[in-house]
């Protein structure tokens, strides 16, 4: 005998020997566990159409359904089980879980005629008509996926927490419409289990208005909508509606395959970055991927979107000869405002990554094509050392890029394009030296070059270039102005030395050591907001001596010690051997008593003191350093 069934129509084992089995009519539930052997080869599944599911102890934690006979509709209902006294269970109330089966050799389900629960369509099996509680590991429909469901999860981390089955619903409308996602979304069935690989078949949808996803939740969510115009692939590739298996170009003629690519590749940082957040690894497995081929691309050229991707890929992974081909653009770039504007900003980019992955030959070539260089005049005050003192020199050749405009291209925590590693330090100082001479017309570039080979921790090679650099006067020229100045060379200093006293203070001491070796004090006055950078007693103690700080900005920084309430960096500043003045001290005590801040007034009382013991100190012994 093939089936085991219990007195109250329980199927408790099968001992057939597989292939198309049906299960017989009057069985009611399937038990959950030890039914069918694995290792019998069941193809197709009939399921009777007496069959409700699994039983459902009262207490259990897994979902449970109520089929109900409702006089009013004329016939029966299935219901959401509610744990409450509202929904009290009626004698003739029968109380189930849905079938939940894993059968690794499955093919198809069949449903027979009457099945008050679930109804088949070619091969998948469906609850309620609207959704899809098992696609058979097998089954082709709605097209071939890359693994079974069961291994995509287990292929994914993030995904291991999904339990059971996907949950599919049908969209049969042309046009899928926020109220339509709402209306499944607050669906009883979502009920049963909200950690689900949902999927969202529309195969009739051409369209999806994009508003219709804002609240959409991405994660566990899969859209398969083969037949969307072009125009709607944006919407639904940024809100990864091929979730789970990305591009794949058999879902789409040639056309539709085009678009997507192009579209995966114009909105790759947002794209690659969500996926990250999202914890998508197979979204991020194929950028990853496109990134390691490291080859150009060499598409027909139709757009200015297209002339960036493939500059682009050009510099950073072909050859000189790939970037000259890559500047034959002219035809595709219009003279419409809104694209001219944008192409500035992306040759500005493309130059930013030939100065930090591409190399002097790859500038030199960008920079020998008209346009480029109209387009990069036009952006001189970004790129050069006239624009923001973010975005200077230091911004693409330091150790944390910060590029003026990232384009589509994915830049990573550390500020790297793609991952990417830059050049030597000796090839970004080429390029620096190139862009000087040829555009920015730089007058000190060996002293620039020796700054920059410090700030970059390479006091080994600044060595080499020092009998070529005036530093002393270098470093004094650049201590004259002002703090109202604009120049961009004291911006361009400065800047770079803000931050990397933020991150690497070693590099900034061991030139302020050779400034002062060379008769010159570094000028900190003009770095805003000095204690943001220099903030622990160690470096004050290192830095202090070997700098000369303004009195404005000394007065900034001692306000910020007094608002951390930090005596310690106020002992430290004291005594590291830096020679203040009478009147900064004078400002010192004016704070401290205004602040009514005792211990530092008695902290300045002390060195006063000190002063005077070890030399002849001009502070009155009336003065306003009282507690």
């Amino acid at each position: 005998m093939d089936f085991l069934i219990s007195d109250d129509g329980e199927l408790i084992a099968y001992r057939g020997v597989g292939g198309a089995v049906v299960i017989p009519e009057g069985v009611r539930f399937i038990a959950r566990d030890g039914v069918f052997d694995p290792q019998v080869k069941i193809t197709t599944l009939t399921l009777p159409s007496t069959l409700l599911g699994h039983k459902h102890k009262l207490g259990s934690d897994n979902q449970a359904h109520v089929l109900r006979y409702n006089e009013s509709a004329a016939g029966y209902t299935v219901e959401l089980y509610q744990r409450d006294t509202s929904k009290a269970l009626a004698a003739n109330d029968e109380l189930f879980e849905l079938l939940s089966l894993d059968l690794p050799d499955l093919e198809s389900y069949e449903v027979a005629e009457g099945n008050l629960v679930y109804r088949a369509i070619e091969g998948v099996l469906l609850f309620k008509h609207d959704f899809v509680l098992d696609i058979p590991k097998r089954s082709p429909f709605p097209f071939k996926l890359e693994c079974s469901y069961q291994e995509y999860i287990h292929s994914d981390e993030a995904k291991d927490t999904f339990s059971g089955p996907p949950l599919a619903a049908y969209l049969d409308e042309e046009i899928v419409t926020p109220e339509l996602f709402a209306s499944y979304q607050t669906s009883e069935i979502f009920d049963l289990s909200t950690d689900n690989l949902c999927i969202f078949y529309a195969l009739k949808a051409h369209a999806i208005r994009e508003d219709g996803f804002s609240w959409f939740p991405k994660e566990n969510n899969i859209v398969v909508a083969p037949n969307l115009h072009s125009c709607d692939l944006n919407s639904i590739i940024v809100l990864f509606a091929l979730l789970g298996f990305c591009y794949r170009q058999e879902l789409f003629d040639e056309e539709q395959a085009k678009v997507c690519r192009a579209f995966l590749y114009f909105d790759e940082a947002n794209c690659y970055r969500r996926a990250k957040n999202y914890g998508l690894k197979r979204v991020c497995q194929y950028y990853e991927n496109l990134w390691a081929q490291g080859f150009v691309h060499k598409p027909v050229i139709e757009n200015y979107v297209d002339a960036t991707e493939q500059l682009f890929e050009s510099i950073l992974y072909g050859t000189v000869d790939d970037v000259r081909s890559s500047l034959d653009f002219d035809d595709v770039v219009s003279d419409e405002p809104s694209i001219a504007e944008e192409f500035v900003f992306l040759v500005a980019f493309a130059v930013q990554l030939a100065i930090r992955y591409g190399g002097v030959q790859k500038l030199k070539c960008l920079l020998s094509k008209d346009r480029v260089r109209q387009y990069l005049q036009a952006y001189i005050d970004e790129i050069s050392y006239k624009g923001n003192t973010r975005d200077g020199i230091w911004g693409v050749i330091g150790n944390k890029p910060t590029f003026t405009r990232a384009g589509s291209l994915f830049i990573n925590a550390q500020g790297e394009v793609r991952n990417l590693s830059p050049i030597s330090v000796e090839e970004r100082l080429s390029c620096f030296e190139f862009l000087a001479h040829d555009l920015l017309n730089v007058i000190c570039v060996n002293e620039w070059k020796c700054f920059y080979a410090y700030m970059l921790g390479r006091s080994d090679l600044a060595a080499t270039l020092l009998d070529k650099a005036d530093l002393k006067d270098f470093v004094v020229n650049l201590s004259q102005y002002t703090s109202q100045t604009d120049d961009a060379e004291i911006l361009e200093y400065n800047t770079t030395l803000a931050s990397v006293l933020e991150s690497n203070p070693q590099h900034v001491i061991a030139f302020a050591k050779m400034a002062k070796s060379k008769g010159a004090l570094l000028r900190l006055g003009l770095i805003h907001d000095l204690a943001i950078v220099v903030n622990t007693e160690e470096l004050i103690h290192e830095l202090f001596p070997l700098v000369y700080i303004d009195h404005d900005a000394l007065e900034v920084f001692f306000y910020r010690v007094v608002g951390q309430e930090a005596p310690e960096l106020l002992q430290a500043m004291l005594y590291c051997g830096y020679d203040f003045d009478d009147e900064i001290l004078k400002r010192f005590a004016t704070i401290a008593n205004d602040t009514a801040n005792h211990e530092m007034v008695a902290t300045l009382l002390n060195y006063q003191n000190h002063r005077r013991k070890e030399k002849d100190s001009t502070l009155a012994p009336t003065s306003p350093l009282t507690l």
